[in-house]
């Protein structure tokens, strides 16, 4: 199993928090490790943003499939999301709009580790990630 991080803006989306987690479980086969809302920027404006940190079976060629799918069905232009510490941004089928690169500084992440997991944003960065409990 792989561990993935997702944001997921909630600015323009049409469903809650609970949806959203409700939808990823039980469509998307991910296993939901922990999940939090923090302040986020979209074209350069705060946003509310869903912060997911999952487990996955998938390699990127499926989870690529799946998040176009997610993006579509929760009315995102894009997903940002970090896998094998590597950043993607994955767009909704049909986005006709500038297509953006994933850039690191925007990402947002629960700094989480324990049992196993760590986040999918861990890089080679030269930061440090706070230990949480």
């Amino acid at each position: 199993m792989k561990t993935i991080e997702l944001n997921i803006g909630l600015g323009n989306n049409p469903f809650d928090v609970v949806d959203i987690i409700a939808r990823i479980t039980n469509n998307y086969d991910l296993e939901i490790i922990d999940s939090n809302v923090v302040k986020g920027q979209y074209k350069g404006e705060s946003e509310d943003c869903l912060v997911v940190l999952a487990r996955t079976p998938f390699d990127s060629d499926a989870i690529n499939l799946s998040l176009i799918l997610l993006a579509d069905s929760l009315n995102q232009e894009s997903i940002a999301y970090t896998l094998s510490g590597r950043g993607e941004l994955v767009y909704r089928r049909g986005f006709e709009g500038e297509r953006q690169e994933f850039n690191y500084n925007y990402f947002q992440t629960i700094q989480t580790f324990g049992k196993g997991t760590q986040t999918g944003a861990i890089r080679n960065t030269g930061a440090s990630l706070n230990k949480l409990n």
